[in-house]
């Protein structure tokens, strides 16, 4: 005879990577019942997890994290911990405001036009492979967005690093474009 559940242990919580439910069911040795009765009874106890549990999930899940309005719209609603953060990123409770009140967020309706402003080569290197090479460059890049969308004039520029390839070489034996020969010259710096 199987054992049948006579209730639930369930926590709720949040970790770095999203949002977890644990349930663990207390059994009890089962009596024999078959039938309908033992079917219902399996149904309402799912039904009712459902219910007591999914409200939590829903909240927790619905909103963008406050830190993420730089890249929002100042329309959107985000949530924010206003309670007890646990060391593996869980919160004991959320808080929700506008991304407008962060002071950083997108104007409703404006698009972005990023334009470059500076790129400073920062190093090249090479890739080696027995009959291709690929010569990169590494540069610090800084853009500007012309519109002026975000309402925080610190997100008007933003800067990267960016490596390209910008050369290639094909040969028999073995390619090598970091030979010492314009254009193929390394520094062997692989980021900024």
């Amino acid at each position: 005879m199987k054992p049948r559940p006579c209730g639930i242990a369930a926590s709720i919580g949040k970790t770095r990577g999203g949002i977890y439910i644990a349930a663990t069911l207390i059994y009890r040795p089962r009596r024999k019942e078959t039938g309908m009765k033992s079917r219902i009874g399996h149904t309402l106890f799912i039904a009712t997890l459902a219910l007591v549990l999914g409200p939590f999930v829903a909240r927790a899940q619905g909103f963008p994290d406050c830190g993420t309005c730089p890249t929002l719209s100042c329309d959107e609603t985000c949530q924010y911990c206003d309670g007890i953060e646990s060391p593996d990123g869980g919160c004991s409770n959320f808080a929700y405001k506008s991304c407008m009140d962060t002071g950083a967020c997108i104007k409703p309706g404006c698009t972005s036009s990023w334009n470059q402003t500076s790129s400073i080569v920062r190093g090249t290197y090479g890739v080696n492979l027995y009959f291709y090479c690929e010569h990169h460059k590494v540069s610090w890049t800084t853009e500007a967005d012309a519109n002026q969308c975000n309402i925080s004039s610190y997100f008007w520029t933003r800067s990267s690093c960016v490596d390209i390839t910008d050369y290639y070489k094909i040969q028999t034996g073995n390619a090598d474009c970091c030979d010492g020969h314009s254009p193929f010259v390394c520094d062997h710096h692989h980021s900024c």
